[in-house]
């Protein structure tokens, strides 16, 4: 069976998620699954396992994608919208793109995680930042 597509690794931030997998592993108990390398898991860059918490995770690169993770962490707890923060954050096109971007990718890992914890009968839902060096990871637990 072949299978189309011209996504290339080469074209993401591989290097990015190989480095806070790497940072993840190398502790006692932890785990973490590149979902890139798979064909099965559609959701995030990394399913953690980290402190007996299942975790789906987006890692960001780069000082603007901290900004925009500072802005969305903002508007999250504010409780206003993309374009209230593209108007008082003035972006530019591309920057409020990438808001959306990452707002669209907090939804489906928040979806997914209720599927998993109502699949689970467990109901945590929390949402973690993590920093590590250069990387950002965003990641939403789904199970402890």
């Amino acid at each position: 069976m072949e299978i189309g597509g011209n996504i290339s690794l080469s074209n993401s931030n591989f290097q990015s998620v190989l480095a806070v997998a790497e940072e993840i592993n190398s502790k006692p108990g932890n785990m973490a699954l590149i979902t890139d390398l798979t064909g099965y898991i559609q959701t995030g860059d990394l399913l953690c396992l980290i402190a007996g918490s299942l975790v789906i995770g987006e890692v960001k690169e780069g000082s603007k994608n901290l900004h925009i993770l500072q802005i969305l962490k903002e508007i999250e707890k504010e409780g206003k919208s993309a374009e209230d923060a593209k108007e008082k954050y003035k972006l530019d096109d591309y920057s409020y793109k990438q808001l959306k971007r990452n707002i669209r990718q907090q939804e489906v890992m928040k979806m997914v995680s209720e599927i998993i914890n109502t699949d689970m009968e467990i109901t945590v839902k929390v949402y973690q930042h993590f920093s590590s060096k250069v990387y950002h990871f965003q990641g939403s637990v789904v199970a402890m």
